[in-house]
């Protein structure tokens, strides 16, 4: 944080009121609309609320994240068909090779992280869940690297994935997305440890002296062990979300 307020200014130029007022106002003015264009709109509405603590920043990062996850998307975690929002809770005619472009998974997985550490709302990592093993782990070819710009959802749909000599946004967040698994599995407090995710990882909370290590093969097995290996021990609280 610079302290600069030029750089504060200059972020209200460039907002979209249009849109953002209209969210932080509780209405639903996204159908229609381009999708990915709308969802980094509110990562810095978000993050700017956690530079300056403006109430209406909050407002509008958190009833979009509610407008989209319950209203505009589908199963998978993913929205948009052909890159644009139809109309709310009407996606069954919203089905093509074309639905859910893997850039608005990316950004809506930011805007779910930056929520999480405000609340605690253990419904925001449920949506995180779904959105990262429905879609982003399976937009990467196995073998080649290579990863898809839109899962379709079609009946027959199948997956196409972008050689990197023709590139798009989704390639270039989908070569990201695959580096950043171990981003949002575990978060803490002064004297909490949360277990966001069901992912098999290891964790060394430093400033806590606790070792910590998940085993698991989630989604293929629905148990995960999880011991704790520091040498000493210490007293903490251990919370792990109930799916």
């Amino acid at each position: 944080c610079t302290q600069n307020e030029d750089f504060l200014n200059l972020s209200k130029v460039f907002q979209d009121t249009l849109v953002i007022e209209k969210i932080i106002e509780g209405q639903n003015v996204l159908p229609g609309k381009h999708a990915n264009t709308q969802i980094p709109k509110f990562v810095g509405l978000a993050r700017r609320y956690e530079l300056t603590g403006d109430q209406t920043d909050y407002q509008g990062a958190v009833n979009f994240w509610d407008i989209m996850v319950k209203h505009h998307s589908y199963v998978t975690g993913g929205n948009g068909n052909h890159e644009y929002l139809g109309d709310p809770d009407k996606l069954n005619n919203e089905l093509s090779d074309n639905t859910t472009e893997t850039c608005n998974v990316y950004n809506m997985l930011k805007l779910s992280s930056h929520l999480f550490t405000w609340n605690g709302d253990p419904k925001v990592l449920d949506y995180y869940e779904r959105a990262l093993f429905n879609h982003i782990l399976s937009s990467q070819h196995p073998e080649s690297g290579h990863v898809i710009y839109n899962l379709s959802l079609d009946m027959g749909g199948f997956k196409v994935y972008q050689d990197p000599e023709w590139f798009t946004c989704c390639v270039g967040t989908g070569m990201e997305n695959h580096g950043k698994y171990g981003k949002n599995i575990y978060y803490h407090t002064n004297n909490d440890l949360i277990v966001g995710q069901f992912m098999a990882s290891e964790l060394n909370w430093k400033e806590k002296g606790v070792q910590l290590r998940q085993t698991t093969y989630f989604p293929e097995e629905e148990s995960s062990v999880i011991e704790i290996l520091n040498e000493k021990p210490v007293r903490f609280n251990l919370k792990i979300r109930y799916p």
